[in-house]
Formats: C-alpha cells, sequence, structure tokens
C-alpha cells in the first residue's frame, strides 16, 4: 500500500478505482450471464426448464453490490488478508442466522414478504446502489485517516 500510494495517484482516485472496477466486473458479468441464460432458454426445448423468474436479476446484482459495499470498506481498514478474512466472516455469520432461523421455522412467516421484495428486484437493487454509494463515502474517510 506504501508503494501504491507513493506513484501519483490520490488516495480518493484509488478507493474510486476500486469501487468503478468492482461494479464494472459485476455488471459486465451479470449481463453475460443473462445473455447465457437466454440462450440456453432457446435451446431447452421442455416447458420445465429452471429459473424462470426474470424479477430475480436485478436482485443478483444487487447481491454482488451489498458484497462489494461492505468487503472494501473492511480491505481498506484492515489490510487485505485481515480484510478478506472479517468480510468472509461476516458473510458466515449471516448464512448461520438465515440456518438457524430457517430450522426455526421463521421464514413461512416472512416469506410473502420476501416474495414482494424480489418481486420488485428493482427496488432491491436500488437500495443496494445507495448502500454502495453510502460504502464508497466511508471508504475513503477510511483511506484519508489511513497512516502509511
Amino acid at each position: 500500500m506504501q508503494f501504491l500510494l507513493g506513484l501519483p495517484i490520490s488516495r480518493k482516485t484509488y478507493v474510486r478505482e476500486k469501487y468503478l472496477f468492482g461494479t464494472m466486473l459485476a455488471v459486465v458479468t451479470w449481463i453475460l450471464s443473462i445473455l447465457m441464460q437466454m440462450l440456453f432458454r432457446r435451446i431447452q426445448t421442455s416447458a420445465d426448464h429452471g429459473f424462470e423468474f426474470p424479477g430475480m436479476f436485478p436482485v443478483f446484482l444487487a447481491i454482488v453490490f451489498v458484497f462489494l459495499g461492505y468487503s472494501i470498506p473492511f480491505i481498506l481498514k484492515y489490510g487485505a488478508e485481515k480484510g478478506r478474512t472479517i468480510s468472509y466472516a461476516t458473510l458466515f455469520g449471516v448464512f448461520a442466522v438465515i440456518l438457524v432461523l430457517s430450522k426455526m421455522n421463521f421464514f413461512p412467516v416472512i416469506e410473502n414478504k420476501i416474495t414482494q421484495v424480489l418481486e420488485k428486484g428493482m427496488i432491491f437493487l436500488i437500495v443496494s446502489i445507495v448502500f454502495l454509494t453510502g460504502s464508497y463515502f466511508i471508504s475513503l474517510k477510511i483511506i484519508e485517516k489511513k497512516e502509511y
């Protein structure tokens, strides 16, 4: 990091590049996956092909934005190795909570609400973009305060 910030780029540019690269990579991958699914749908002839809910497309992109939004500040704050470890531990914790809640039959209570939100996937995408934007400003503060 010391060498990187010794180059003629500002800290703000470095953070902006991380977010732009992550977002561009996510969007390109997302578009390619949609195109591949459309191609596979054309090839398949049976009526019972998986994944017929195009409203989920924005949700996939939103999940990537949320992951970027919470992992980049951890990486900037604690370094690459420790930041990734904390990021993955957080992700594991979320999945553990979901598993425990599903074992307690908590999800049938909220299943209809989740379905309604997923049907309106664009709302989730907009919320994730707002989250990613907030994360960007948090990352700027972290990198500006950090001493190397």
